[in-house]
């Protein structure tokens, strides 16, 4: 079970950033501006060049592998190895995230789409992730929770925003002309470039109207280009991570026998002139 609290847009740094974080990151930004003044008068009469250099790390580091790190990892690495051998579940199909609609990435989207219900003991209306989340394929058969470190190795949590549909209008208009994003309940119609009709749930998308959607904490902060999303009127933050989400979802259907499944359903659509 994760916590859940609800905060407004105003106090939502603080939800995602302790006080005493805060504190002392206000303390080393007067440090550094006062030490940076310094060496500018310090030196502002001299030219300063900056020089860098480019290493390639390959297997030529593992010639002479230091003894110390060997021993240290040796100690964790059968400990990690037995953890993540653990079998989760059963995928009827090879998953795949891609940038366009993808297995993957629609199962995702789901499955946090059905927790944020749970979460609000309502229907949640969207779910929303991001391609660069993904970072493996989910493997036919066998699913083992390595490959769900494997897949979704950020530490992201669940979180629900309820924002208006004016500002969703303008998230999916900056996807039409950058890079389309994972979606869940949500079909954008697109022609000639332009975002020409949304659908949330089946129906047109209204400016006025507040959405829940359901997302992670990276994308509510602005993430991706997405800050339309914090222009949200208020949040309800949770502990829940996203691989444990997913995790626990594929969990759930082996207990009951069941493999998961998942199908493409035009969430984009292109039209024709």
């Amino acid at each position: 079970m994760g916590n859940y609290w609800e905060v407004k847009n105003d106090t939502l740094k603080s939800v995602f950033l302790p006080k005493k974080y805060i504190m002392l990151k206000k303390k080393f930004t007067i440090i550094f501006i006062a030490t940076f003044l310094c060496c500018i008068a310090a030196f502002s009469q001299d030219k300063i060049t900056i020089q860098s250099s480019y290493y390639v790390v390959d297997s030529t580091y593992d010639v002479n592998p230091s003894k110390k790190a060997e021993k240290l990892i040796g100690k964790y690495k059968p400990i990690i190895d037995e953890r993540v051998s653990k079998k989760v579940g059963e995928s009827a199909q090879a998953m795949k995230a891609t940038m366009q609609e993808s297995l993957l990435t629609n199962f995702a989207c789901d499955v946090i789409l059905k927790k944020g219900s749970e979460i609000l003991n309502e229907p949640a209306d969207l779910s929303l992730l991001n391609i660069g989340g993904f970072r493996a394929v989910l493997p036919q058969g066998d699913v083992l929770l390595g490959d769900l470190f494997n897949i979704f190795p950020f530490d992201n949590t669940i979180q629900i925003a309820f924002i208006k549909g004016i500002y969703l209008r303008q998230l999916f208009t900056m996807f039409v002309a950058k890079q389309m994003q994972p979606m869940s309940n949500v079909v954008l119609k697109i022609q000639n470039k332009q975002l020409k009709e949304v659908l949330i749930g089946g129906q047109p998308l209204e400016d006025e109207k507040v959405y829940k959607l359901v997302t992670i904490d990276y994308l509510i902060l602005g993430g991706d280009d997405m800050t339309a999303l914090t222009q949200a009127e208020r949040y309800i933050s949770t502990s829940l991570q996203l691989r444990d989400v997913i995790t626990e979802y594929i969990a759930d259907k082996y207990r009951q026998g069941l493999q998961v499944d998942a199908t493409i359903e035009e969430r984009v659509i292109f039209i024709e002139q």
